[in-house]
C-alpha cells in the first residue's frame, strides 16, 4: 500500500504543544481540487497497477473542510482506494459518521488520554479532555476507528495512560513518538526508557488477555521483516511509500517541500552514521526531513530505539512458550 497525504490546509480548532506547523510557522497554499485530480493521475499511472492508494486527509483538523472531503471521496470511491482521516475528533457529528461508514472510511482519532489536558488545548488555552469524552458515543459509532497518541519527552507513564484510552474507548492506542530536533533530552530519554519497560514487562504477564500494544507490535514487525523476510527497513518511508499532496504538487513528504532537501534525501536514507549500529537491521531511523537538518540521526532517539529493540528482543524470548504469542507471530509472517 502506498499512501497518499492531501494537505487539505494548515487550519485546526487545537493549538497543540508539539504542532510542528505552529512551532514552525508553516503555511500551506490552498487547495485547488482541478490540479489535484490532474496530478493524481498523473500518481496513479506512475504506480504498479496492484498497490492499492491510501488518500490519507491531513490537517490542521480535516473536518474543518468536511465538504471538500466528501467531493475529493465521491470523485475517487470507484479507483479502489482506501480512505483514512486523522482527526481530533472535535468536529464529529451522526451525520459526518453515516458518511464515514457509508464510505468505509478509516478514522484515527488523534487521543492523548492523560495527557490530553497537557497536550491538546484550543488556540484559547483550554482543556480538551472533557469536550472530547463527550464525543465517546459517537466515536463508538465508527466502524473502523483506531486511536493514535503522540509521545512527546514529559510523557512516560505509558502503560497508565494504555489502560486509560483502552478502558475509555475499548481500543488500544497506537502512541507514537515526537521525532523532531531537540524535542527529547536525555533525562526524558532515561524516563521514556522506563515507561517503556513497564509497559512491555505488563504485556509480557497479560499476553493470554490483552491484545498487544501498537506501540509494541510496530517494533516487533520490524524484527519480523529482518530476521524472517531479511528486509531491512533504512528510513521512514517518504517518498517511497508515503507522498503528500500540497502546494500543487505531490512531493515525498509534507516536511520535504523544498527541492534542495529533496535533493539531499538519496544521502540520508543510508546514514554512514548508523552503519556500525547494533540495531540497524530493525531501526527505521526517525524521520528523514530532521535527520536532514541534523545532519544525521539525532542521538537521543537512537538511545530510545535501542532500548525499544533490547526490549523486544527481551518480549520474543520470555514469551517464546506462548501458545497465544507464537499465533501471533505466525499471523505476522503471514502478513508480512
Amino acid at each position: 500500500m502506498i499512501t497518499l497525504s492531501i494537505t487539505l490546509s494548515g487550519q485546526c480548532n487545537l493549538s497543540c504543544s508539539y504542532c510542528y506547523f505552529k512551532k514552525n510557522n508553516i503555511s500551506f497554499t490552498p487547495i485547488s481540487l482541478d490540479n489535484f485530480f490532474l496530478e493524481y493521475q498523473k500518481f496513479k499511472s506512475a504506480i504498479p497497477d496492484k498497490e492499492t492508494i491510501r488518500i490519507d486527509f491531513f490537517g490542521g483538523e480535516p473536518l474543518i473542510h468536511w465538504d471538500l472531503i466528501k467531493l475529493i471521496i465521491n470523485t475517487l470511491k470507484d479507483d479502489g482506494n482506501d480512505f483514512l482521516i486523522p482527526t481530533n475528533g472535535l468536529l464529529l457529528t451522526a451525520d459526518k459518521i453515516d458518511f464515514i461508514n457509508e464510505h468505509k472510511i478509516k478514522i484515527s482519532l488523534s487521543f492523548d488520554g492523560l495527557w490530553q489536558n497537557n497536550n491538546r488545548l484550543t488556540p484559547k488555552k483550554e482543556k480538551t479532555l472533557s469536550s472530547l469524552l463527550k464525543k465517546k458515543d459517537l466515536v463508538f459509532k465508527i466502524n473502523d476507528c483506531t486511536i493514535h497518541t503522540m509521545i512527546s519527552g514529559e510523557c512516560n507513564n505509558l502503560l497508565e495512560n494504555h489502560l486509560y484510552i483502552l478502558d475509555v474507548f475499548g481500543i488500544s492506542p497506537g502512541m507514537e513518538l515526537i521525532k523532531d530536533i531537540g524535542a527529547w533530552s536525555r533525562s526524558d530519554v532515561l524516563l521514556f526508557n522506563k515507561g517503556f519497560s513497564e509497559l512491555i514487562n505488563w504485556y509480557i504477564l497479560n499476553v493470554d488477555n490483552y491484545p498487544i500494544p501498537p506501540i509494541i507490535l510496530h517494533h516487533l514487525r520490524d524484527f519480523i521483516r529482518a530476521f524472517a523476510k531479511k528486509s531491512n527497513p533504512t528510513y521512514c518511508g517518504a517518498g517511497k511509500s508515503h507522498f503528500s499532496y500540497l502546494d500543487g504538487r505531490i512531493i515525498p513528504c509534507f516536511l520535504l517541500r523544498n527541492k534542495d532537501v529533496i535533493g539531499q534525501i538519496p544521502n540520508y536514507t543510508n546514514m554512514t552514521g548508523c552503519a556500525s549500529c547494533e540495531i540497524i537491521k530493525f531501526c527505521r531511523r526517525g524521520c528523514l526531513h530532521e535527520n536532514i537538518n541534523n545532519k544525521g540521526p539525532i542521538a537521543e532517539l537512537c538511545l530510545i530505539y535501542k532500548h525499544i529493540y533490547n526490549d523486544i528482543s527481551r518480549m520474543v524470548a520470555s514469551l517464546k512458550d506462548s501458545s497465544k504469542f507464537c499465533d501471533l507471530i505466525q499471523r505476522e509472517l503471514y502478513d508480512a
